[in-house]
């Protein structure tokens, strides 16, 4: 008897919880339903908190860096979509600061070549380095130094939060509003020209040095990831003969899926391809030409940029021994058009390198997992350029063998 009271108040209490359930899901007669807008707000927040919960699952599991912390970056990942994984481009702070490490110093040939200030190492390492030719001349009892390097130091690289998530993490890609997710300041010296002696009348040289400010956009649509740079400068001559002073601005975009701005590293490859494309506007002053092919009291105002293909051969192939990931090819193609005068300067410059050394090369993985390396590099290089060099207005066609250093 008291067994078939417990099932009848057991039943009774299943029914009220079904009818208040049922209740639950209707909408009262006087509650109108979520609108679409509503619906699509509610989802989002429901994605927030899902990110939130994960976000804390992630730091409880892994050990607190000893470097600087990190907000997550959107950087290049082959890493499918999955239940765990929800977020397929949005790399944990820990795991980034870990794979990608930062770096304060660089040493490369151009400014072009130290486009990414936040997680070098997470983006292009078959860039090109500094060099230095020096030549003795007995019968004509002459020297000359030949040198094209930028060099500069991170002074400033803060923490920025991330534009916040937007959309359900279990979709294949996660989009996110635009905005600032990443700042460097960098001092820097750029040398390009050569050092005669006895002088020369035909020597040409440019001696730049500012301060390289570059601001970090991430998402927004189409490109995950985009970097501006302002950079004032002032430059003289290697003999500080001339006087000119102005700033430069460039974009450049990033979307690792179409090998636009980066290389993604994925997997082996006979001729691993990317290309990039930045737009620069120039704008200086020159009191005093100096060394250099302009005019004095002149304003100077280019517009345009640089177009650019890359090429790592055997890349992620280990079967290739020491050829793995160490040839690079580069081509590219300046053109500015001088807004003052209604002119303009037009450069190709085209380079074959095999880096040196017994450090694994970036563009080798070993069992499928991308091998960290060191930043600094050692190449020998065969370069064409055919053009003007933008710096001193010095045209040129020429080939060159070259030993470079990159950091």
């Amino acid at each position: 008897m008291i067994g078939m009271q417990r099932r009848i108040t057991l039943a009774a209490a299943v029914c009220l919880l079904l009818g208040v359930s049922g209740a639950a899901s209707q909408p009262a007669d006087d509650e109108k339903p979520l609108s679409e807008t509503e619906r699509a707000e509610l989802q989002r927040l429901r994605a927030e908190v899902r990110k939130l919960k994960q976000e804390k699952a992630r730091s409880a599991e892994l050990p607190v860096p000893k470097t600087r912390s990190a907000n997550a970056k959107l950087v290049p990942t082959t890493a499918a979509p999955s239940a765990t994984d929800p977020y397929p481009e949005a790399i944990d702070p820990k795991t980034l600061e870990k794979k990608y490490q930062t770096q304060p110093f660089f040493l490369r040939k151009e400014a072009i070549d130290a486009a990414y200030y936040l997680y070098p190492l997470g983006y292009p390492l078959d860039t090109k380095g500094a060099s230095v030719t020096y030549t003795r001349d007995e019968l004509a009892k002459s020297t000359s130094l030949a040198v094209q390097g930028f060099a500069s130091y991170v002074l400033w690289r803060p923490d920025l939060p991330n534009p916040p998530i937007q959309g359900d993490p279990s979709l294949p890609r996660v989009q996110s509003s635009l905005g600032l997710s990443g700042y460097a300041a960098a001092p820097f010296l750029y040398a390009n020209g050569t050092l005669g002696e006895p002088f020369k009348a035909s020597e040409r040289s440019a001696l730049q040095a500012g301060i390289d400010n570059q601001f970090e956009l991430s998402g927004g649509g189409l490109f995950p990831l985009q970097t501006l740079r302002f950079t004032p400068y002032g430059q003289t001559d290697f003999r500080g003969k001339a006087g000119i002073g102005g700033f430069s601005g460039t974009y450049e975009p990033y979307l690792p899926r179409a090998h636009w701005g980066v290389n993604p590293d994925l997997g082996p490859q006979w001729i691993g391809v990317y290309f990039r494309t930045v737009a620069e506007a120039n704008v200086f002053r020159v009191a005093n030409a100096g060394l250099t092919n302009y005019g004095s009291n002149t304003t100077y105002s280019f517009l345009g940029g640089t177009a650019e293909l890359n090429a790592t051969l055997f890349q992620n192939m280990p079967e290739m021994g020491a050829l793995c990931g160490r040839i690079h090819l580069n081509a590219q193609y300046h053109y500015y058009w001088n807004a003052s005068n209604n002119t303009d300067i037009k450069n190709f410059h085209s380079q074959a390198s095999v880096d040196l050394g017994g450090k694994p090369s970036r563009f080798c993985s070993v069992d499928g997992v991308p091998v960290t390396v060191d930043p600094e590099k050692i190449s020998v290089a065969v370069t064409y350029d055919d053009g003007t060099d933008k710096t001193t207005l010095l045209k040129s066609k020429k080939y060159q063998v070259q030993l470079t250093l990159q950091y």
